[in-house]
């Protein structure tokens, strides 16, 4: 069995390649953490909404820390399970 090296196509070079690369992995997090502020935002929004159907309180300051405890909390479980 021999190993040969890759076959070079004309007119495509590997210095091209990587850039392709490069610029598909940028464009990917961009958009991934775009994704994850837009989360974030939405998320703040509607707290006000979210708290009171969740969390029934007399006092809404309560309801509203306790929205926002419960997306802080999650937020860190989900990311140290994903990291």
């Amino acid at each position: 069995m021999t190993v040969s090296a890759p076959a070079e196509l004309p007119g495509m070079s590997r210095a091209g390649s990587e850039q392709k690369d490069i610029t598909r992995l940028i464009v990917a997090t961009s958009i991934g953490n775009a994704l994850e502020w837009y989360d974030i935002a939405v998320y703040g929004y509607f707290a006000v909404y979210i708290s009171k159907p969740f969390f029934p309180s007399n006092d809404p300051t309560t309801s509203l820390l306790l929205t926002f405890g419960t997306f802080g909390l999650s937020s860190a479980i989900l990311r140290r399970a994903i990291i």
